[in-house]
């Protein structure tokens, strides 16, 4: 795994705050932010996340539900809100940051204590 993939599942796994990764983030340049947003959404496609577990991400974010991210995600499925969220303007890349964590670390969560409690050979999830 690469640095940014370690990041996001120690997030995920609360081994760091969700200040810590913001700020990593928002360090990174706007290239590196659209790389990470990516991989992102890999990590959660493969968690497949519930709709409930969107809308429960996009409500647990801290942030308005009614900005861009929040309501692409909110109305389309995931993986069409996400192409759409990759071609927003840099200037939302933060907010769409923090909307994809939030919806990650809820649906790995639920992946984690459900699907692979007690036998899970996943890298990801042995950091």
């Amino acid at each position: 795994m690469n640095h940014s993939e370690i990041l996001l599942n120690s997030y995920s796994q609360d081994k760091i705050s969700k200040t810590e990764l913001l700020t990593w983030f928002t360090a990174l340049p706007e290239i590196e932010k659209k790389d990470v947003l990516t991989s992102l959404s890999w990590f959660i496609e493969n968690v497949h996340p519930t709709n409930d577990e969107i809308h429960l991400g996009i409500n647990s974010s801290g942030l308005k539900n009614t900005y861009t991210a929040a309501i692409l995600l909110a109305n389309n499925t995931f993986n069409i809100a996400f192409r759409k969220i990759l071609d927003l303007p840099a200037s939302e890349n933060q907010k769409s940051f923090e909307f994809l964590i939030s919806i990650f670390k809820i649906a790995d969560h639920r992946r984690r204590t459900f699907e692979c409690k007690g036998y899970c050979n996943h890298e990801w999830h042995c950091i």
